[in-house]
């Protein structure tokens, strides 16, 4: 919970500081068909995972109709800072990567970097009280950020 802390958290960027700060979280029963490239890297790598009707990771039953274990996580590394243009644009990037174990060590099933875009961001704090907006989360935020809000 002490991501903001991080030296690289800025008003904008918080959101995803608290995705970089956290501990790899598993896939397992999580909605991914939104994301075309992991879903296909999972099929073609685990063959005992499939992709339900509702888009979730989920195990492919035996014949007997028993699931095998199915161990996936995603973690998310290397937040990128950078000024690129003369105009000193801020670009931030932050790398996901998807793996699982198999014989005792970790295999990379997926990363991809992503880029943020920081005026959707801001876009999307602008829009008005009658959001998606979890207010519990808000006040939260609040709370631990303070006097850096206003």
């Amino acid at each position: 919970m002490n991501g903001f802390m991080y030296m690289g958290a800025t008003l904008i960027n918080t959101p995803w500081i608290f995705a970089y700060m956290s501990n790899s979280f598993p896939l397992f029963y999580q909605k991914i068909s939104d994301n075309a490239a992991l879903s296909d890297a999972i099929l073609k790598k685990l063959p005992h995972a499939r992709i339900d009707n509702h888009g979730r990771l989920v195990a492919c039953k035996d014949s007997a109709g028993k699931a095998p274990f199915v161990s996936v996580n995603a973690c998310f590394i290397h937040h990128m800072q950078s000024r690129k243009d003369p105009e000193g644009t801020l670009s931030e990037t932050m790398k996901l990567v998807v793996s699982t174990q198999q014989n005792g060590s970790s295999m990379v099933i997926h990363e991809e970097t992503i880029t943020f875009n920081h005026l959707f961001f801001q876009r999307l704090i602008a829009k008005p009280d009658g959001g998606n907006r979890r207010y519990d989360l808000v006040e939260l935020a609040n709370a631990r950020l303070g006097d850096l809000l206003t």
